[in-house]
């Protein structure tokens, strides 16, 4: 076989249970790997300019799946594929006129679980929450919380300094559970007007501490600074700009 070069992302777990199967090769843009203990049976899922989102058996090297983004009918580039944590599924967002994320099942990747339209045209990823454990906290009273957590996602907008959060369980078209105004919150009226122009977004994060029960959403900027908003207080944000130390 010819190597398969790919950027690496995350890991994805899942079985390899299709029956038919061909070779494709293509320049992926971004990926997520599927893997247990070992190599065998790993899926693999890339994204590609051509829009199409492939399945790859990494044991076999060959594709099982040539496009799990074919019923959207997308026309535009393929920009990410995410994993959610500690699930088997994946969510995948291309640069097509409506800015769309589709969420799969690792198991029946053809039939996306829902679409999110983010109307976003610039180059941002979505983030899906990520949990980060401590082994010394015992997390049973807030299990629901924490598994609630798991099926949030931050996504780009169309207004380039906006961030939404939404539930991947909840309706798609409905009021987000967070909105994110970048620079609408700045308190330092005696360098800035009431609002600071950062710029577009240009990278998002977030996260949950299990031990704090912190919801925080990272927020890369244009202008080279990075905010942090603690989606569960109503403080300012904590910003870190080119000219911290």
């Amino acid at each position: 076989f010819e190597p398969l070069q790919f950027k690496c992302s995350n890991l994805l777990l899942g079985h390899d249970n299709q029956k038919h199967r061909e070779s494709y090769y293509q320049e992926a843009t971004h990926l997520s790997a599927a893997s247990h203990t070992s190599l065998s049976g790993v899926v693999l899922a890339s994204c590609h300019r051509d829009g199409t989102c492939k399945l790859w058996d990494l044991a076999t090297r060959r594709c099982i799946v040539n496009d799990a983004a074919a019923a959207s009918g997308r026309d535009g580039h393929g920009l990410a594929i995410r994993r959610l944590d500690q699930m088997q599924q994946f969510v995948y967002q291309s640069r097509d006129v409506l800015g769309t994320v589709s969420l799969h099942d690792i198991h029946r990747p053809l039939d996306p679980i829902l679409q999110i339209h983010t109307y976003s045209t610039s180059f941002c990823q979505m983030a899906p929450c990520h949990i980060t454990e401590n082994s010394q906290y015992d997390a049973s009273d807030d299990g629901a919380t924490i598994a609630g957590d798991r099926n949030l996602i931050a996504l780009p907008t169309h207004e380039q300094s906006v961030a939404i959060i939404r539930d991947l369980r909840c309706d798609p078209t409905s009021n987000p559970t967070y909105r994110i105004d970048i620079g609408n919150d700045c308190q330092d009226s005696m360098l800035y007007s009431s609002r600071r122009n950062y710029g577009m977004q240009t990278s998002l994060g977030l996260c949950q501490q299990e031990k704090a029960q912190q919801l925080v959403l990272g927020c890369g900027m244009e202008d080279g600074s990075a905010l942090f908003y603690d989606l569960r207080s109503t403080g300012s944000p904590w910003l870190v700009d080119h000219s911290a130390e």
